[in-house]
């Protein structure tokens, strides 16, 4: 029977999250041993020729419509794919428990970004429809935000699953690593507007994304294509979302079709009234499941849909608030306008972008003297990353209300900037305000903002290289030297997370940065010590 295995675990492999059908007609078989390959069929929902396929790369001499199976061959199904297992009444009472226990003090929605709560019931069906139709033990499940709490309740459900959740809410993200550390969730949570691009340590790392995207037509375009961006090049690899319009919103949902056929996206499923909501009365507080698969033009239709983008002031992708389809975008106030002067106007993401952006050949860019960013109504949460994606050649001049001020005011954001740019408001939100940072030379910088300041220089590596490299750097500034592995023990040793060090400085939310600048001074101070010099 070790071959038996064996084939099993190609096809697993081979399978990706669809070896759920695969064990979905092993398990039948096992258990019914007499079905003719036509009932197994009808039984499981899996296509004749997939059938016949799986039957034959197990050694079963299938033919016509006999399975081939044998008694033994039968009890040995069922003890290597665990058919007899299910999830036990005590695991769905957890999960019950869990979803109330959470949602109780979970941070309130917010209104402009499109947040309404749904029912207890639909958090656990969504978990359970996931655990069903997939096979997530092993695999990757990325939450394209998730104040409904569908990634921690699937991995209640599977714990082997692996599961990411993208933000913009910093509330949420540090709320929900509160709950993962209280229960030992292990999430994976990173920080970033969708509209400014998809954090990069997700790209091309999902087999299963599930989102509940803004309720317009555009908010659910950006975020399904977020989600092909998030795909992983594996088999069976799928993106699920919800929408739904209510009795006259017939046209909307044509439109959404037509989106998910300009992106070359099969449509595999749509389950009517599948999730329901406290709130969301114009829709009948519900929406439909819609569950699509790309196809083989899909990955390459979205590239090209990005690279000619609308204009990002343009994006308005939420049905409610400053950022809704309906609301004016507004021109730049007079004494706004004034206090930028004559810096070249630039988008966000084009920072973001070319600070993550892979060394390659040829001259490096040449950038404006002094650049503008206009963050108000769009990326305002996103101050903090756009200054530390700015190039630090150029002076930058951020727009931005109250908020934005005062996040760039303190830490993490203050720390972590301190290290590159020296900041000032040139002009007080009223409501737009202007905060200018001009480049500081790193010759004077104490320690700890010279490794900062290498983090922040060195985007294109992962979290973990560019720090270490970082220290060893420090090491020959200051006269010594140290070992690649001396550094990667020193990080090791401090309380930031595998997967966090696996990702990239832009991808971590604000609550784990002020945890990275604590042990940036960790490390150096270890470091320090080595050589026999003061502590920071």
């Amino acid at each position: 029977m070790a071959d038996l295995a064996a084939a099993i675990s190609d096809l697993r492999a081979e399978s990706g999250v669809a070896f759920a059908d695969v064990r979905r007609v092993l398990c039948h078989l096992a258990s019914t041993g007499g079905d003719s390959i036509g009932k197994l069929v009808e039984a499981t929902g899996v296509p004749h020729r997939r059938v016949l396929e799986v039957l034959r790369r197990l050694g079963f001499e299938a033919s016509g419509d006999e399975s081939g199976i044998g008694r033994v061959q039968r009890d040995e199904l069922r003890r290597l794919l665990g058919c007899d297992e299910q999830p036990g009444r005590e695991r769905l009472d957890r999960l019950a428990g869990t979803i109330a226990e959470v949602v109780a003090t979970l941070p309130a929605p917010v209104w402009t970004l499109d947040h309404v709560p749904a029912t207890h019931a639909t958090i656990a069906d969504r978990a359970r429809y996931l655990s069903s139709r997939y096979a997530m033990a092993g695999s990757h499940l990325v939450c394209l935000g998730d104040h409904d709490l569908t990634g921690v309740a699937t991995k209640v459900l599977v714990p082997e699953a692996t599961v990411s959740v993208v933000d913009v809410d910093e509330r949420l993200l540090e709320y929900l690593d509160q709950v993962s550390d209280r229960l030992g969730l292990g999430l994976r949570l990173y920080a970033a507007d969708l509209r400014l691009g998809l954090p990069r340590a997700l790209r091309q790392a999902a087999d299963v994304v599930f989102t509940d995207p803004p309720y317009s037509v555009e908010g659910v375009d950006l975020f399904v294509r977020r989600g092909v961006e998030a795909l992983a090049d594996r088999p069976g690899t799928s993106i699920l979302f919800c929408y739904g319009t209510g009795a006259r919103g017939t046209e909307r949902q044509l439109d959404v079709q037509d989106r998910i056929g300009r992106l070359h996206l099969v449509l595999d499923a749509l389950v009517p009234g599948f999730n329901r909501y406290h709130g969301a009365h114009a829709i009948g507080g519900a929406s439909a499941l819609w569950v699509v698969r790309p196809s083989r033009r899909t990955r390459a239709t979205v590239a090209a849909t990005e690279a000619s983008r609308i204009k990002p002031g343009e994006a308005r992708i939420y049905s409610r608030g400053t950022a809704s389809r309906e609301s004016a975008a507004p021109p730049v106030p007079g004494e706004v306008l004034a206090a930028v002067g004559g810096a070249v106007w630039l988008d966000a993401r084009q920072l973001i972008d070319a600070a993550i952006e892979q060394p390659h050949p040829g001259p490096r860019r040449r950038w404006p003297e002094t650049i503008a960013v206009n963050l108000d109504r769009f990326y305002g949460s996103s101050v903090t990353r756009v200054l530390m994606a700015a190039p630090g050649t150029s002076r930058l001049v951020v727009v931005g209300d109250a908020g934005a001020m005062a996040i760039a005011r303190e830490d993490p954001a203050r720390r972590l900037v301190a290290a590159r740019f020296a900041t000032e408001v040139v002009a007080e939100p009223k409501p737009l305000g202007v905060l200018s940072a001009t480049p500081v030379p790193s010759d004077d910088l104490g320690d700890v903002a010279w490794v900062l300041r290498y983090l922040q220089v060195h985007h294109a590596g992962v979290l973990r290289n560019a720090w270490r490299e970082a220290l060893c750097a420090l090491a020959a500034r200051r006269g010594g030297s140290c070992t690649k592995n001396e550094a990667r023990s020193r990080i090791d040793a401090t309380t930031m997370r595998g997967p966090e060090l696996d990702a990239f400085l832009l991808d971590l939310p604000a609550h784990r940065l002020r945890v990275l600048v604590t042990s940036v001074e960790q490390t150096v101070d270890a470091l320090k010590e080595a050589m026999a010099l003061p502590a920071h």
